[in-house]
């Protein structure tokens, strides 16, 4: 019998980036975050009113869909069974840090207000991110 090795299996790409979330003390894989909504009730809330004017913190999570990283700020549409919206990280945003070993298909939770972007497009902004899940390997399709 053979002995497993994880780099014949998992991306090693996404190995790394997972032994340097560990190596900054990051659990990838928590054992509990609870939303406080899904994502379309949190859309479904929001999608008609023009200009936020609320100050509840909302808790997000979802499957990273894509990511735009500007340097100083990142785009990161997240979505769930329920529908997607975009997160806005910035350097003020706990967990920001790590914003680089973040993939496309992760599962991430974040904490913040809802907000409209400069594009008016509706998001959360957000004052903690949190990995949920690690994804190891790539999609596929």
């Amino acid at each position: 019998m053979t002995e497993f090795d994880p780099e014949d299996f998992f991306a090693p790409d996404r190995l790394e980036k997972l032994g340097r979330l560990r190596e900054a003390g990051v659990d990838p894989y928590p054992p509990e975050f609870r939303p406080s909504r899904s994502v379309g009730a949190f859309v479904d809330e929001y999608e008609d009113i023009e200009e936020i004017e609320d100050d509840t913190t909302h808790r997000l999570a979802g499957r990273v869909h894509r990511i735009n990283d500007l340097g100083g700020i990142a785009f990161v549409e997240i979505e769930d069974e329920s529908g997607s919206v975009q997160l806005i990280l910035d350097e003020d945003t706990d967990g920001y840090e790590h914003i680089d070993e973040l993939d496309f298909i992760d599962i991430v939770g974040a904490e913040g207000e809802a907000i409209r972007s400069n594009t008016g497009e509706l998001s959360l902004h957000a004052d903690s991110f949190t990995f949920l899940t690690k994804a190891l390997k790539h999609h596929t399709g």
